[in-house]
């Protein structure tokens, strides 16, 4: 992380920059600025220099964080998420500095925890507020869809809880008390299979309260982008995709409660006769924009806790919410790049409603700071996967787009 952020500084003051590296909030962050003229507008842009880990034995013989290239394409560990897009927009602010093309007056926020939510960066943005205050905010840290450029429109909130039954002291002999003391896995399956119905719909009251009626504008986008149900069947081996939508606007534009983990009892070799007494589910929610995720935690809670059986105890930790996002379509900083990125793809854009979340966006929002998200990368890079990959051709137009967008010329 030092030795990242001391590169970032480096490069930042050989471009001519002013650098700060602020060590009171965690790891580094790293700000930059650069005036053209105090009578310009100021773009703000935001990226991230930590990455998500990385098992050398899982990428072969490849060395994670080496970056190789391989049919026209660069692969490393963050490459995608986030350094390289990143590096887009640092390359071509030195290169319109040394051509006297900029077009803005610059600021760089590169901070250091964006992977494991950023819960230092509220209290950095409020203790140097005047340091990142800007007439807007450019960041590139997502995907485009298909060959297609993308705006991010739309972010889902989320949230975490971990559910424990208890059933007894300990586990029990299962010969001497086999179907006559509670099994926890059993109460825990039990409980769990009644969070949704036969069509996958959630049954928890008014979890559906507040979402927004999707137009049939988007539906039309949605059905209008390319996804081949049947090869992602094939490719993962999954025979049903469930939802009353289509894929996209299922998985950006609707809430879900997803069961991403369950423990009890004895998993390891062989067999153990024993009653579990003790049974944890992990669950991950997704909330959408309108909804208020707080009450979503504590509604999902008070369900729970009535549907358990009185012969079951049940404690329930959820995590802070994070809430939905939806950004400002209209900011003429938007519309432009939109403009340039239609050229440049010679596509039309699509406006992303991103099934994930970006926290910084949250923290510019209430700092009222119009947005410009205008991912770059492939949708096949594997983003947080073995050989996460970035397209050379794509690096190539994410160049284009940033200097057209940041230059004199654009």
């Amino acid at each position: 992380m030092y030795d990242t952020a001391e590169w970032l500084a480096e490069q930042c003051t050989w471009f001519g920059m002013q650098v700060d590296v602020v060590e009171w909030y965690g790891n580094p962050i790293v700000l930059a600025s650069y005036q053209v003229n105090k009578n310009l507008p100021t773009c703000l842009i935001y990226g991230h220099y930590d990455v998500q880990p990385a098992k050398k034995d899982d990428w072969r013989d490849h060395d994670p964080f080496d970056v190789q290239e391989k049919d026209w394409k660069l692969i490393a560990r963050g490459i995608v998420d986030n350094k390289w897009q990143l590096a887009i927009h640092l390359h071509t602010i030195s290169q319109l500095i040394n051509r006297n093309k900029l077009w803005y007056n610059i600021k760089f926020l590169i901070e250091w925890n964006e992977e494991t939510g950023s819960p230092l960066l509220s209290k950095f943005m409020h203790d140097y507020k005047d340091n990142i205050s800007a007439d807007f905010c450019l960041i590139s840290d997502g995907e485009i869809v298909g060959e297609s450029p993308a705006i991010d429109a739309w972010f889902r909130g989320w949230a975490n809880m971990t559910i424990k039954l208890t059933t007894g002291k300990t586990d029990l002999h299962s010969w001497i008390y086999g179907w006559v003391a509670p099994n926890a896995s059993l109460e825990l399956t039990r409980l769990l299979s009644q969070l949704y119905n036969q069509s996958g719909q959630i049954t928890v009251p008014y979890f559906y309260y507040d979402v927004d009626v999707v137009s049939s504008d988007i539906i039309k986008q949605h059905k209008n982008i390319w996804f081949d149900a049947e090869a992602f069947k094939s490719q993962t081996w999954y025979k049903k995709l469930f939802g009353a939508y289509d894929y996209y606007t299922q998985t950006w534009l609707q809430p879900s409660i997803e069961i991403t983990g369950m423990t009890s009892g004895y998993t390891s070799e062989w067999y153990r006769n024993a009653i579990p007494s003790t049974a944890t589910a992990k669950l991950n929610i997704r909330t959408v924009a309108n909804q208020n995720p707080d009450h979503i935690i504590k509604n999902i809670a008070h369900w729970l806790q009535k549907k358990v059986p009185d012969y079951v105890s049940i404690v329930i930790d959820a995590s802070d919410p994070y809430p939905a996002m939806k950004t400002d379509l209209s900011n003429a900083y938007l519309q432009k790049a939109v403009a340039i990125l239609e050229t440049v793809y010679d596509k039309k854009v699509i406006y992303h409603f991103s099934g994930w979340g970006l926290p910084i966006v949250k923290l510019f929002a209430d700092m009222w700071i119009p947005q410009v998200l205008v991912p770059l990368a492939n949708d096949d890079c594997n983003m947080h996967g073995v050989w996460e990959n970035y397209r050379i051709d794509l690096i190539q137009k994410g160049l284009l787009f940033a200097e057209k967008f940041l230059g004199k010329d654009g």
